[in-house]
């Protein structure tokens, strides 16, 4: 939503440089954003459950000995 607005403010109005900051920030946190949805949020799920498989296998392990 804001780089669609930095880009129209940037149609719109002759204060350019601060407009391409502001529309070279928002792409930023739009991708950020994005990769952490679609990549880093999954890993820590799939994290959290390899440590749970390993802690239950060290538990076994240990009920075995």
């Amino acid at each position: 939503m804001a780089l669609a607005l930095n880009i129209i403010g940037m149609m719109l109005t002759d204060l350019w440089l601060p407009m391409v900051v502001g529309t070279i920030i928002s792409t930023y946190l739009a991708v950020d954003a994005w990769v952490r949805l679609r990549y880093v949020l999954p890993l820590k799920k799939q994290q959290q459950q390899l440590q749970q498989q390993l802690d239950n296998l060290r538990q076994q392990q240990h009920n075995q000995e």
